[in-house]
């Protein structure tokens, strides 16, 4: 008989656009012990509770029963509530390490980090509420679900998400991905995840368009003054590049958070100042 979900995509000429932010990322190679988690989760863990009630509230209101959700409401409502300087990637495994992480960023500089488990924890909740509305075999005695509706609610929930994980990327300045044994492997060549959502994030970093805070327009003319684009050719392989982040081990780390700063963009800057952009060696 079909689905009966259907998702609406109206254009609406009179939005404004809240993205466009990304500037770098960085590839964060560190290691945090129990006394830190312990410390500084208690800060991060509200921070990420919030982010997370906003996500499955917004998108539990879009479940309607007529069976249609409006994505353009869901950009045009649910974005604009949640601001990051910071996108974190990282392994479900390493959850209580980003969210202490978070914490102690917010607590040393005010800087709003968003984790993206809020994001793709969320898929589960979001796939029940979809199929609690559409997915029953029998609509009125509600006892068992129709296996192909369950996978089409699942296909809707996941595109959902990647999207908005692809958003969220686009609206943070700085995009950090907690490199660990759980998130990557082999660990020492670094060349494979089994995270879908580790490998969506990370290819998002490469193709997308980044953009130079107004701050940094000095570093940028220095780098290109000789008129050239960089080549940032994507690579279609299922393994996980991380070429093009920069890496933060744990002394430049330390060396950063030492630092003070008055406002969060000052720390941010702070950063790529100690680890400055490379000149691109080819061009187009």
């Amino acid at each position: 008989t079909g689905s009966s979900i259907f998702i609406q995509i109206f254009k609406n000429e009179f939005l404004e656009p809240t993205y466009n932010k990304m500037y770098r990322g960085f590839n964060l190679k560190i290691n945090l012990n129990a006394e830190f988690i312990s410390k500084y989760k208690p800060d991060g863990l509200s921070l990420y509770d919030n982010h997370k009630k906003i996500i499955l509230d917004k998108f539990k209101e879009f479940v309607k029963k007529n069976n249609t959700i409006n994505g353009t409401e869901i950009e045009s409502l649910f974005f604009p509530q949640i601001d990051a300087h910071i996108f974190m990637s990282h392994s479900h495994k390493n959850i209580d390490e980003v969210i202490a992480l978070a914490g102690f960023l917010n607590k040393k500089f005010g800087l709003k980090t968003f984790i993206d488990s809020c994001l793709w924890e969320s898929a589960k909740e979001l796939q029940k509420t979809l199929d609690s509305e559409h997915s029953w075999t029998d609509p009125v005695k509600r006892e068992t679900y129709s296996y192909d509706q369950v996978g089409f609610s699942s296909s809707h929930a996941h595109m959902m998400l990647s999207v908005a994980l692809s958003k969220m990327i686009d609206r943070a300045e700085c995009v950090f991905f907690y490199n660990t044994p759980e998130s990557i492997f082999p660990y020492k060549t670094q060349t494979n995840t089994n995270s879908p959502w580790i490998y969506s994030e990370i290819t998002t970093t490469q193709i997308i368009n980044k953009k130079i805070p107004s701050r940094r327009k000095a570093e940028y003319t220095r780098l290109y003054s000789d008129g050239g684009f960089i080549n940032e050719n994507l690579q279609l392989f299922y393994q996980l590049d991380l070429n093009h982040l920069a890496t933060i081990n744990a002394p430049d780390f330390n060396e950063w958070v030492t630092k003070t700063a008055i406002i969060p963009e000052d720390a941010l800057d702070l950063l790529y100042d100690k680890i400055p952009l490379k000149k691109p060696k080819t061009f187009i």
